[in-house]
């Protein structure tokens, strides 16, 4: 059943919004058979409505699809378990990116290593604005001046500081 309502809600989001509106509603239930135009179904799907959209913004989001149907606990669940496993493979890529940059394998990321990840990139080195971004994207990266950028400083400039300090 939860899975059809998830279906059932995308079915409805018939714009792709994340979102479903009151037309998109009533299309569905049109869709399915269903006398939208009935004064007695109006009532209804008014009711329905007003318990759907918690929030009052005239748009019911899935959340609120899933919580009204009794399945918000399992909704949020699996919502945050995605936002999990995808901050997982950002954080994950994120080391390779920086390991991939560290050509020596010293641990480090020095400025010439820097340059030549943009230059590998086919970024012109020469262009002004082009080396004061390097510049100031080096000073915040390189927070204790050492002139090697750590990967812990890298992690915790992508907001993975604690994460690495917990590995």
């Amino acid at each position: 059943m939860y899975k059809r309502l998830q279906e059932q809600f995308r079915e409805a989001d018939a714009d792709g919004s994340g979102g479903i509106t009151r037309i998109e509603q009533e299309e569905l239930m049109k869709a399915q058979g269903i006398d939208v135009d009935n004064p007695e179904m109006q009532q209804k799907l008014d009711s329905d409505w007003a318990k759907m959209d918690e929030d009052g913004s005239g748009v019911i989001t899935e959340g609120e699809f899933m919580e009204s149907a009794g399945f918000g606990k399992r909704w949020r669940e699996e919502q945050a378990a995605v936002r999990k496993a995808a901050l997982d493979e950002r954080y994950e890529q994120l080391k390779q990116k920086f390991d991939e940059a560290d050509a020596d394998g010293s641990g480090g990321v020095d400025r010439a290593e820097q340059e030549a990840l943009f230059r590998a990139q086919g970024i012109d080195l020469s262009n002004p604005e082009i080396k004061e971004y390097m510049d100031e994207q080096w000073a915040q990266l390189d927070q204790d001046g050492s002139g090697v950028v750590m990967k812990s400083e890298f992690l915790a400039a992508a907001g993975f500081g604690d994460r690495w300090e917990e590995e």
